[in-house]
C-alpha cells in the first residue's frame, strides 16, 4: 500500500479500494475475477465523471497491483478520459506517465483519435514516442472483405509541427470570427445584401474601410446608410 497514508484519498481511489478489499469475501478470491473488475471500475470512474486527483493514476497503479491489470492497453484508459471529457483524469494519467498532452484543434490526441494534418487525411493516431517528442499516425487502404486492415501511409509528427499547425488553425478561426462580426455589424448598421462570403473575399483595406464606416454610422440609424458604403466594396 501507499506510504503516504496521511494524504486524504480521492473518491476514485476509495472506489477502486473498495473492490480491491472486498472481492472474494463471498466466495474464493480469483485474480481472473479481480483484474478485469479493477479495470472496469477505473474505467467507470473515468466515464461517469469522477474527479481525479493529480496522483490518482500513480497511486492506484502502485497500491493495487496495477502492473497486472493496466497492461499494454493502458492507453485505452487515456482515450476514455479524452473522449468522455474528463479533464481531471487526462491530467492524472499524463502526470503518471510524465507526458505532456498533444493538442490538435483544441483537443487532446489519444491512440485511436482521427487526425487530418497537412496532406494526410483520415489518419489514426497509433502511438506516442517514449521520448515525448512525436506521435505516429497511419492511414489505411480501403477495406477488403476477408482481409485484415492494411496500412497505406505511416507518418511521424513532431510536437512542434502540431504546435505550429495549431497556431495556424487558431488564426484561421480568429479571422473567420472577425469576418462574421463585421458582417453582422454591417447588417445592424443598415447595409443589407452582403454575405459572410462577400466580406471574407475583401482585402485588408476594404475590411478596414468597412469597420471604420460601421463605427461612424452605426448610431445614425435614420441615414440612408447604403449610400455611405461604396458599391465597389461589395
Amino acid at each position: 500500500m501507499s506510504k503516504h497514508n496521511d494524504i486524504p484519498k480521492s473518491a476514485v481511489y476509495l472506489f477502486v479500494q473498495q473492490l480491491y478489499r472486498n472481492e472474494g469475501t463471498a466466495f474464493p478470491h480469483s485474480w481472473r475475477t479481480l483484474n478485469p473488475a479493477l479495470r472496469a471500475t477505473l474505467s467507470l470512474a473515468i466515464t461517469t465523471g469522477f474527479r481525479f486527483a493529480p496522483n490518482d493514476f500513480a497511486t492506484i497503479y502502485n497500491d493495487f497491483d496495477g502492473d497486472y491489470w493496466f497492461g499494454e492497453l493502458r492507453e485505452n484508459l487515456y482515450a476514455e478520459a479524452c473522449t468522455s471529457g474528463n479533464l481531471s483524469a487526462c491530467k492524472s494519467f499524463e502526470n503518471w506517465i510524465n507526458r505532456r498532452p498533444y493538442m490538435w484543434k483544441g483537443k487532446r490526441l489519444f491512440v485511436g483519435a482521427l487526425l487530418d494534418f497537412g496532406s494526410v487525411r483520415g489518419a489514426t493516431v497509433t502511438s506516442f514516442s517514449s521520448d515525448d517528442k512525436t506521435i505516429t499516425a497511419c492511414t489505411h487502404k480501403p477495406y477488403e472483405s476477408g482481409k485484415p486492415s492494411r496500412i497505406d501511409k505511416r507518418v511521424t509528427i513532431t510536437r512542434e509541427e502540431l504546435k505550429t499547425g495549431e497556431l495556424s488553425n487558431k488564426e484561421v478561426r480568429k479571422a473567420l470570427q472577425a469576418v462574421r462580426s463585421l458582417t453582422k455589424a454591417l447588417r445592424i448598421a443598415g447595409v443589407y445584401g452582403i454575405t459572410t462570403q462577400d466580406v471574407e473575399s475583401w482585402n485588408p483595406g476594404q475590411k478596414l474601410f468597412a469597420r471604420r464606416w460601421v463605427e461612424k454610422h452605426e448610431k445614425n440609424y435614420n441615414e440612408p446608410h447604403l449610400s455611405f458604403f461604396p458599391k465597389s466594396y461589395y
